[in-house]
């Protein structure tokens, strides 16, 4: 097991990392979290606090997108209910029609 003390914020880059995290990971992601950072020339910290930033994007935009996904399905299905009840009213109207014709010629005869 490998403890990892991180500094870390849920605020914006400009404002100082002070809340400190004690994380418990495994060797292999302490190993892959301290090659980003070398490879980034930053502190393991700062990738926490950039993979938070990165999580909350990636979920606010799928959250986004299942919106927009619900929002299109209910308008199909609201598109798809208008025209059945279009439907529907022409039929009456051009049986009220009918009956309205059938009426008249009863009065003339």
């Amino acid at each position: 097991m490998c403890y990892c003390v991180l500094m870390a914020t849920a605020a914006t880059k400009l404002e100082p990392a002070d809340t400190r995290l004690v994380l418990l990971i495994r060797k292999s992601e302490r190993r892959r979290i301290e090659k980003l950072a070398r490879a980034e020339n930053v502190s393991i910290a700062e990738i926490v606090r950039r993979s938070l930033a990165t999580y909350e994007s990636i979920e606010s935009t799928l959250r986004k997108r299942h919106e927009e996904e619900l929002m299109k399905a209910t308008i199909e299905m609201l598109e798809a209910a208008l025209t059945s009840v279009n439907e529907s009213m022409a039929a009456t109207f051009e049986k009220m029609d009918a009956l309205h014709l059938e009426l008249k010629k009863l009065e003339i005869a």
